[in-house]
């Protein structure tokens, strides 16, 4: 499960890239539409449009690297933030799967395809290092602390 978390990593990290290069050309093709035609007025749906665009899509650039870097680095976190990036991949393309088109073969089920992994991947709890060497001590005999025998969800603040 450890590899599938860090290959699911790595699928955010090019998602923060391409979400970034993705904002990066609707900007640039909305300037150059206006430069063109600076009198054409757009109807208010057309302005809704870009500008949800261009408020979500950083967000979850953001939100896709900071689970990337969590993971990569194996940061306590990187549960919470994998879940959070998987959730994202699965309402974005049920969103495109039922407003927009009816395919679910082309991007909106891979989407979502990526995102029931990543959900799978990141709902079991990860066993830490003081976990499995509590375990070995009370084998031995030896009682481990309580903070050892705790699950680990990963949710938790880190400490530094």
């Amino acid at each position: 499960m450890h590899g599938l978390r860090k290959c699911m990593g790595w699928a955010f990290g090019i998602s923060s890239i391409l979400c970034i290069l993705g904002e990066y050309s609707v900007v640039m093709a909305t300037i150059q539409m206006l430069r063109r035609h600076p009198y054409t007025s757009w109807n208010f749906r057309t302005w809704s449009i870009v500008l949800l665009w261009s408020a979500i899509i950083p967000v979850t650039a953001i939100i896709f690297g900071i689970a990337w870097w969590t993971i990569w680095k194996g940061k306590r976190s990187a549960r919470c933030w994998g879940i959070a990036a998987s959730l994202i991949f699965v309402m974005i393309s049920l969103y495109v799967f039922f407003i927009i088109s009816k395919w679910v073969l082309c991007a909106p089920g891979v989407e979502l395809a990526i995102g029931i992994v990543g959900l799978l991947a990141f709902s079991r709890r990860y066993e830490t290092k003081a976990k499995r060497a509590g375990s070995a001590n009370s084998d031995k005999g030896l009682s481990g602390s309580s903070a050892r025998s705790q699950p680990y969800d990963g949710c938790e603040e880190e400490n530094g």
